[in-house]
């Protein structure tokens, strides 16, 4: 009996515990989760921006580009009475009366107990801004395996607040290798049902959002680009930055890009025997099912296309490209199996600007990933567009 009672003690008291555990977790949380929010008004657009928080008490409100604070209005949670520098914050408050760039001393009662922390209001450059509120209002699917996608709708408006697109994605899902394994910044593919121009670089369905995670400065990629493009190598990727937000979340400065594709408004190639291609690892296509060609010098081609083949027309591709690593490999620089040279090949022109270009740049994936090559009717083996240079 005594036994009995010990048990049912010790039980009660390890329940007490945990429930004060929740409690004091539900506490912490709520402390550090008190919703401010900001509703921007520009030529007859509204939007509606979420406070970004830490967990030491310093929120920040990151507004777009074009948002005067005479567009502004500040929201709060209405059963918490929030002080900014000892000033009541009302819920509505016009942002007019607020600062850019000031830490406001931010005092608030929670739990019978006072807490305190900052709250700063921050304004962007002059770049478009990208709105983006997914399906299920979350992010948590899409981020939990790269392959998972959701549809959502999309705003996007020029660098003067002027709204460009409001459109519906068809899905949005992640991208890209390191960066999506490595970093909280992450990159994505937005597929539209039907082509769409945005901020006019011409009408695709395909569009790719660039988090440039590694890249502190956000230029290098577009450096490379644009550099590309003046240099003359054909069909480099047309981009623009954009402050993103996710569901009324800004998650940061993104590069919005073209996708490299063979499309009249991307990769402009047509006819019979034309395909894209990129060097890549191995590893990383393997059970992937996505098509690619594995040479005889132990090199990777993803084929990005011809996006369906037959198994004749995917023979036909993987002896155009053997023949083209025969001749580079070769003594005498011939293809046995053609008798071609590499000169009869590849295209010599685009190689030599590629070359120079992942040179110049210092490109550490050059010659080695993410670097693509297509043909075109005539044969020969072109070498572009540029792509992913945020670690060069």
């Amino acid at each position: 009996m005594k036994k009995s009672i010990f048990i049912i003690l010790v039980l009660s008291v390890l329940l007490l515990l945990l429930t004060a555990g929740i409690l004091g977790y539900y506490q912490i949380t709520m402390i550090n989760q008190i919703p401010i929010s900001a509703r921007i008004t520009s030529n007859d657009a509204s939007e509606t921006v979420s406070c970004w928080q830490n967990e030491n008490g310093e929120y920040y409100l990151f507004l777009p580009g074009y948002a005067e604070l005479s567009q502004v209005s500040i929201y709060k949670d209405t059963s918490v009475e929030l002080f900014l520098d000892g000033k009541p914050l009302f819920d509505g408050m016009a942002g007019d009366t607020l600062q850019i760039d000031h830490p406001y001393a931010l005092t608030y009662t929670l739990y019978g107990k006072e807490r305190r922390g900052t709250l700063t209001i921050m304004r962007s450059g002059g770049v478009p801004t990208m709105y983006i509120d997914t399906l299920s209002g979350s992010m948590d699917y899409i981020h939990e395996k790269k392959g998972n996608e959701e549809s959502a709708s999309i705003r996007l408006y020029d660098a003067n607040g002027i709204l460009c697109n409001d459109a519906d994605i068809e899905a949005i899902n992640g991208r890209g290798n390191s960066t999506w394994a490595w970093y909280d910044k992450k990159p994505y593919s937005l597929h539209f049902a039907s082509e769409i121009d945005l901020l006019g670089m011409g009408a695709a369905k395909e569009w790719i959002l660039l988090a440039n995670a590694a890249d502190k400065s956000n230029v290098r990629n577009k450096l490379v680009y644009d550099f590309a493009s003046a240099f003359g190598l054909d069909y480099s990727p047309e981009s623009d930055w954009v402050d993103l937000y996710l569901n009324g979340n800004y998650v940061g400065l993104y590069l919005l890009c073209e996708r490299n594709e063979v499309h009249e408004k991307r990769v402009n190639i047509s006819g019979e025997n034309i395909c894209l291609v990129s060097l890549e690892l191995e590893s990383r296509l393997y059970g992937r099912n996505l098509v690619y060609i594995p040479t005889e010098a132990k090199q990777a081609l993803r084929v990005h296309y011809p996006l369906h083949m037959d198994a004749n027309t995917l023979a036909s591709v993987s002896t155009a490209w053997q023949s083209v690593e025969n001749a580079i490999l070769s003594e005498d620089g011939i293809d046995e199996i053609t008798g071609k040279s590499w000169q009869e090949l590849i295209d010599l022109e685009s190689w030599a600007k590629k070359y120079l270009i992942e040179e110049v740049f210092g490109n550490v994936d050059a010659g080695y990933i993410s670097q693509y090559f297509y043909m075109d009717e005539s044969g020969k083996a072109f070498a572009g567009p540029v792509w992913d240079y945020d670690n060069s």
